[in-house]
């Protein structure tokens, strides 16, 4: 488990854009569950790397955008 925690209006308060777009939107949700299935069992890094695509893929959209 981990916890992401941002100061309001700081830069990095941002996050809970990801959660909501994420609550919103079954397609990516589906999309970053299997994500995370794949590198099950694999190397932290590999999986990092995967993680870090799907969150740009997703700041790129319009529903982060539109928040």
């Amino acid at each position: 488990m981990g916890v992401q925690l941002t100061i309001i209006d700081s830069e990095y308060d941002f996050f809970w854009k990801f959660r909501d777009v994420l609550l919103l939107n079954d397609a990516y949700r589906g999309e970053y569950d299997e994500l995370k299935r794949k590198f099950d069992g694999r190397k932290m890094d590999d999986y990092r790397q995967a993680k870090n695509e799907f969150f740009q893929k997703i700041m790129n959209s319009s529903e982060f955008n539109n928040f």
